[in-house]
């Protein structure tokens, strides 16, 4: 699927084909650089993302993206780490509550300054 036709698919909202479309990794590279948040955003939606496509979308100007990178399963230890850190507490929240996020980040999560950061750690370190 080239990159055109990606965009198109998102932004008609009339199907979520686009989600387990194969998209080869210059399309990947394409999006990483899209100047529209909006498809960066949805792209991390996939559900065959690659890791380095998380990796680089870890870093996005866009709070709105980081958010949604931290909603992923497939995080690797060391990306869950960077999200944990960020800037944004809506972010930390979301890293927070991702299942994927091991106990010891919970535990940093928890002395977090943000009372929401605090309180999304402390709620998933009591599930388990």
């Amino acid at each position: 699927m080239q990159f055109k036709e990606l965009v198109a698919l998102i932004t008609s909202g009339s199907s979520t084909a686009w989600r387990t479309a194969d998209i080869c990794d210059e399309v990947w590279r394409e999006i990483c650089r899209s100047d529209d948040a909006d498809i960066r955003k949805a792209c991390v939606m996939h559900k065959r993302v690659p890791s380095w496509v998380l990796e680089e979308l870890i870093g996005d100007p866009a709070e709105t993206v980081r958010f949604f990178v931290a909603m992923k399963r497939s995080l690797t230890n060391r990306q869950i780490e960077r999200l944990a850190a960020d800037v944004e507490p809506s972010v930390r929240t979301r890293i927070a509550l991702n299942r994927s996020t091991p106990h010891t980040i919970l535990l940093k999560l928890a002395q977090d300054p943000d009372d929401e950061v605090r309180e999304a750690a402390n709620a998933r370190m009591a599930v388990g």
